[in-house]
């Protein structure tokens, strides 16, 4: 779920981006509208949104009206001296000149972006309870092959990882799938053997996972997945 919250003092125009874009995007919740700085600090920290949305007014931000909407994914306040009108990965600037379609367009990949950084950070974390070492090739092997499992979660393609999704990672990573599989294997084999008995029943109850056997790379990536739905 992306929470969004939009500064603006133009009605016409919250219920343009309202109506014609938010609706047409999936997993949005709307966390609230302000058309003051006062009422969007308030707002972006209680809400502590994904996306801060700003529909812009001439001198508000920019001394050019032709900028329509402003999206950060910066979780720092936005203020004057930080809004630029340069696309990057944490902001994008929309004209008013485009077309409805582009814009719902440029907004989803935005989103869509974010959303994949964040979903990076929180397998990362997962990996670093399992005591996985990052300084191992095949740790992030298994971080390309969970991201690569899960937005594909319907097809079930972690049932056959050699088969559905080593060689994505190989054609990824500009690697073999045997370096891939062995790699993985190999990271798999140091984390099982650091891991303390503490850890071990603390992700035994979250994960389902019995490690008195030493759970597989497969039997690992399977539950992460499983635990990111």
């Amino acid at each position: 779920m992306c929470k969004i919250v939009i500064l603006s003092n133009n009605i016409e125009e919250i219920k343009f981006f309202c109506n014609l874009i938010i609706n047409r995007l999936p997993g949005i919740q709307l966390s609230g509208i302000c058309s003051n700085m006062e009422e969007f600090d308030f707002l972006v920290t209680k809400t502590n949104p994904n996306i801060i949305i700003i529909i812009i007014c001439k001198n508000i931000f920019f001394d050019s009206n032709d900028i329509l909407i402003y999206c950060s994914s910066s979780s720092k306040k936005v203020s004057n001296s930080r809004v630029t009108q340069k696309n990057s990965s944490t902001q994008l600037c929309i004209s008013r000149t485009d077309k409805t379609n582009d814009i719902i367009k440029h907004v989803s990949e935005f989103i869509s972006k974010h959303d994949k950084r964040l979903l990076r950070k929180k397998i990362i974390k997962l990996l670093e309870a399992f005591q996985y070492d990052f300084k191992l090739i095949g740790t992030t092997y298994i971080l390309e092959s969970i991201l690569y499992c899960y937005e594909n979660k319907s097809d079930y393609i972690f049932e056959n990882l050699e088969k559905n999704v080593y060689p994505h990672i190989a054609q990824i990573c500009h690697t073999t799938i045997d370096k891939v599989k062995w790699s993985i294997s190999r990271a798999t084999d140091i984390m099982n053997s650091r891991i303390n008995m503490s850890i071990q029943k603390e992700l035994s109850d979250s994960f389902n996972l019995d490690f008195s056997e030493k759970p597989t790379a497969k039997q690992l990536i399977t539950s992460i997945v499983t635990k990111l739905n």
